[in-house]
């Protein structure tokens, strides 16, 4: 059984594999048999090679992620917001998220949903 403390050390190490932009470490947290919605309504991905090709999609970008608020965990799944900030040439941006994962009995990420959308994403000047 997969312990609060596992559960937030899990949404811990995303965030920071997140920021680094270090998708390998990212990988390490799925379970092989995984499923990744993000943002939820889009085409789900199956199993570790179509996560893997998801994230690894995303490039080199400047990103932070850093969580807002405490985990909620209860029976193996657990919620939390964060907030990413994106830099770019044309402009930065900050999304709000809030991820839901399902772990299994390792304490690897079995489902990811990712709930965000256009409402959640602003202009990042650095100071709001």
């Amino acid at each position: 059984m997969v312990s609060y403390e596992q559960a937030v050390a899990v949404a811990d190490k995303y965030m920071t594999a997140m920021s680094a932009q270090d998708w390998a470490a990212v990988m390490t947290l799925y379970a092989d048999d995984a499923t990744l919605e993000d943002p939820v309504g889009s085409d789900i991905k199956v199993g570790k090679a179509a996560i893997t090709e998801f994230y690894f999609g995303i490039g080199e970008t400047d990103i932070t992620c850093r969580r807002t608020g405490p985990v909620r965990f209860a029976a193996a799944e657990m919620v939390f917001p964060f907030e990413c900030i994106m830099r770019s040439e044309e402009g930065s941006m900050k999304l709000d998220i809030i991820d839901h994962f399902v772990l299994n009995e390792h304490g690897l990420i079995m489902q990811m949903r990712a709930f965000w959308g256009p409402e959640t994403a602003v202009p990042y000047s650095g100071d709001n």
